[in-house]
């Protein structure tokens, strides 16, 4: 069994995975927390749980800003009764400094959460089993593979050693523009003004123009931090990329593959919500995948791009699946029939932000 949620993460990702054996334990993988009202959520959730039941195998929080970290941030404050991480994986400055392992007062708040539940559990589990390094894609050799409880793999596919010094030497400038310092106590960072989405109806969209447009790769520093991952259980794999640039995610498969030989995917959570310059064709020619996972809102930036849809349907393997956590005006356009038929695809969508996936039906 495994399956994979998307969580009410607004216009950010909350990725939740359970896998286990059918009649046996189930196993638990948090991958980033969205904003801080999802923390609310997550903690809700949680306390669901019998309390013999609430640790999670892995935490990973990919990259730093807002919509992927706010709502760990909020979830570590006031962890419920039982709740703990046995791995956490999260480059912060002491991970991403040359050759050190003495930070800054920068005030970042979840290496501070961290380490005080380090503290509390008398044990080391932040970036276990990375010696407390990053985690990342190494220069030369193989990509690690961790295997988790219960028998999930976990292939680090990225960030690499660019991606982790663009980040350290803009970390000042990044922190600051992510309102990383301080956190809000009541995260007053929601998107709450409506932006209007750009482009035409079904009628009149070109899907395959959209596809071939000009691609320019998003250049954040943040964004170009994100941990990769490819988690593999028995025959089904996901590939997780929070925000990663697209070159990126190509050059970490061929780590694994050869050029020309495509990663075979039971799911793909796309980067950076669907944005156009997250998502190019050599990233979906690289690839072997029918289900697409899209998690936002479209608050803030209007995602996902219709561009980075057009080159799913174009370049993808066909007979897609596209799964969105929300309806909304930027991804409605997707549901039109014709559009369904012509690109055999379907879309199915949440509307209260819970997407869940049965990667072993």
């Amino acid at each position: 069994m495994l399956r994979i949620e998307m969580m009410p993460a607004e216009y950010g990702d909350c990725i939740w995975i359970e896998y286990g054996k059918p009649q046996g334990r189930t196993y638990r993988v948090l991958i980033d927390g969205g904003l801080a009202e999802c923390g609310k959520l997550l903690r809700k959730r949680i306390k669901a749980l019998p309390p013999g039941e609430r640790r999670f195998d892995l935490g990973v929080v990919t990259h730093i800003d807002t919509d992927h970290i706010n709502g760990m941030i909020n979830l570590l404050r006031d962890l419920p009764e039982g709740c703990g991480f046995d791995c956490f994986w999260f480059n912060g400055y002491d991970q991403i400094k040359p050759g050190g392992t003495k930070g800054i007062a920068q005030g970042i708040e979840l290496s501070t959460l961290l380490a005080g539940l380090e503290a509390k559990e008398k044990r080391k589990f932040w970036n276990k089993p990375f010696r407390r390094k990053a985690v990342m894609l190494p220069d030369t050799g193989e990509p690690r593979t961790v295997t988790l409880r219960g028998g999930l793999r976990m292939t680090i596919l990225g960030p690499n050693s660019r991606g982790i010094s663009d980040l350290f030497t803009a970390w000042d400038k990044v922190v600051r523009e992510s309102r990383m310092v301080p956190l809000p106590e009541e995260a007053p960072e929601t998107y709450r003004e409506e932006e209007p989405f750009p482009g035409e109806g079904a009628e009149t969209l070109s899907v395959e123009e959209l596809a071939e447009s000009d691609f320019t790769q998003d250049d954040s520093p943040s964004n170009g931090s994100s941990i990769v991952l490819l988690a593999e259980y028995g025959e089904e794999s996901v590939l997780l990329t929070g925000d990663a640039f697209p070159g990126d995610i190509v050059k970490g498969i061929r780590r694994i593959l050869p050029a020309g030989e495509k990663l075979p995917l039971t799911a793909f959570k796309v980067p950076h919500h669907g944005s156009r310059n997250n998502n190019n064709n050599a990233l979906f020619d690289a690839v072997n995948c029918r289900s697409y996972m899209v998690s936002t809102n479209g608050k803030k930036h209007g995602h996902p791009d219709r561009e980075g849809i057009a080159r799913i349907l174009v370049h993808g393997t066909g007979d897609t699946a596209l799964y969105f956590n929300y309806s909304h005006e930027a991804n409605l356009v997707w549901s039109d029939d014709r559009l369904q038929s012509d690109y055999r695809y379907r879309a199915y969508y949440a509307g209260n932000g819970n997407m869940k996936i049965d990667l072993s039906e």
